[in-house]
């Protein structure tokens, strides 16, 4: 393969938000390996917003629900890439890759349809001995097999237009932006094991009633209002914003809080990349285990069950003193 050779290059993770969140690197790597190169990064079009503008990325595609697989071929024929790095390997974008004759195709080599990649890298996911952004990043021994990665950095801006359109909103619902808060993100969506409703709700109430300066900010999607509803207790200071923030807002809110507190899912992985002080409540088996998803900040308190995976046997008193811990700054 002559780098020197490579005009364009197309990454494709087309799963959820903390799987993108923790490919990032890998578009980080490929900017130092092809400086020069186009990238054009193939994600889900829910989540296009969040990475639109990111730091090493020239363009952000998605398909879009209604297009069929010739529309789809069509387009990444039009892309044209000389190197294909699949992070998410699904058979219908192996297939996609191999019919529109891309020249290096990297992926998986342990998938059934794993034939359709010239450049294979085997390792597997499934046994969870790294975590999720090395796995990606092991992708790229396909174009140097002496690939070493360099300190995983992430490059998340806020801009002023955003961050008036979250000050708005929070002045909209009687919130004062200029408060000190932590955010609370209760559900997951399926994505992991889940703590507890009452866990929650006794973390909010201690929180709420030793801090009493501090908001607490309670964010999910708009069909996660009913379970913020559930956890959140009455008072002033406590809020439930589901389903009002774009991921890009989202962004800059996560930025703004103190501690950021959640079950492993997507907002947990932006947090990490923002370095923020962060709680997360993770099941021990695999592949949900912190090992392999914990989030990639250095101020983290990371949570188990004490029993198998049985989420009701992490105490109360032990979330609250992790989070004392952090938001104090105590060891």
């Amino acid at each position: 393969m002559e780098k020197k050779h490579i005009k364009k290059i197309l990454v494709t993770r087309t799963d959820n938000i903390g799987d993108v969140v923790l490919t990032l690197p890998v578009i980080t790597e490929l900017r130092k390996i092809f400086p020069s190169s186009k990238i054009n990064f193939l994600v889900q079009s829910y989540i296009a917003d969040l990475v639109k503008g990111y730091p090493g990325i020239d363009e952000v595609i998605s398909f879009e629900n209604d297009l069929t697989f010739k529309q789809k071929l069509n387009l990444v024929k039009e892309i044209n890439p000389d190197i294909a790095i699949v992070v998410y390997p699904t058979f219908e974008i192996a297939l996609l890759l191999m019919m529109a004759k891309v020249q290096y195709r990297i992926g998986s080599g342990y998938r059934w349809f794993s034939f359709m990649f010239n450049k294979r890298v085997y390792f597997h996911r499934k046994h969870s001995t790294k975590h999720e952004s090395q796995y990606n990043l092991d992708l790229l021994k396909g174009i140097d097999k002496n690939f070493v990665p360099g300190e995983i950095m992430f490059f998340f801006k806020t801009d002023e237009r955003t961050l008036k359109s979250v000050k708005d909103k929070l002045l909209k619902e009687g919130i004062s932006p200029d408060q000190r808060y932590i955010i609370i993100h209760p559900g997951s969506r399926g994505s992991a094991k889940d703590l507890p409703k009452i866990s929650y709700k006794t973390l909010i109430e201690n929180i709420h009633t030793k801090f009493k300066s501090l908001y607490i900010y309670l964010t999910g999607v708009e069909d996660e209002k009913k379970l913020i509803e559930e956890v959140m207790i009455k008072g002033e200071r406590v809020y439930n914003l589901a389903g009002m923030f774009t991921l890009r807002e989202l962004v800059t809110l996560i930025n703004g809080c103190d501690v950021f507190i959640s079950n492993s899912t997507g907002p947990i992985h932006i947090a990490g990349a923002l370095n923020k002080k962060i709680i997360g409540f993770y099941p021990q088996s695999k592949p949900m285990n912190p090992e392999r998803w914990k989030p990639l900040s250095k101020e983290c308190i990371i949570l188990t069950p004490i029993v198998d995976d049985d989420m009701n046997t992490i105490k109360p008193s032990d979330i609250f003193n992790a989070f004392q811990k952090l938001y104090l700054g105590t060891n």
